[in-house]
């Protein structure tokens, strides 16, 4: 049976627990980025190959760097964490894994200073949807 884990601020969580405020600049200003990656199961292997996972985070990071995103990550770890998240939640399906680095402070204003996430986790299917939440805050300074 599924039981959905999220990655938040550098730990696997369950997926209820991974939460965000009313408040975060993502919400407000759209300060985000996303993938969108297939996890296909097979049943002989007994596990989820995850379609062209290095390239998303690729483009990913390059995405975060247009909105001055600085991911504390490489793709590597991108990939390793995606894998174990997929794997701790128990999924034996098809998968859309949806990962999200957004501008995570709790402020309405644009400001210098601002905090970042990097959510992945997975939400329950249409084919299961993991929605990794890597969730990852830190502070990082815009040059504007």
């Amino acid at each position: 049976m599924a039981s959905p884990v999220a990655f938040l601020n550098g730990e696997y969580v369950p997926l209820e627990q991974a939460k965000v405020g009313i408040m975060t600049h993502a919400l407000h200003y759209g300060t985000g980025v996303f993938e969108g990656l297939r996890g296909n199961w097979n049943q002989e292997a007994g596990k989820v190959y995850i379609f062209k996972i290095e390239e998303h985070y690729e483009r990913m990071l390059t995405g975060c760097k247009m909105l001055w995103i600085d991911l504390p990550y490489s793709v590597e770890e991108l990939c390793r964490i995606t894998v174990e998240v997929v794997e701790r939640s128990g999924y034996q399906e098809d998968l859309y894994i949806r990962p999200v680095a957004y501008k995570s402070e709790e402020m309405v204003a644009s400001s210098p200073k601002s905090s970042v996430t990097m959510a992945l986790a997975p939400p329950p299917k249409v084919g299961a949807v993991i929605v990794p939440s890597l969730l990852m805050t830190y502070t990082s300074l815009c040059p504007w």
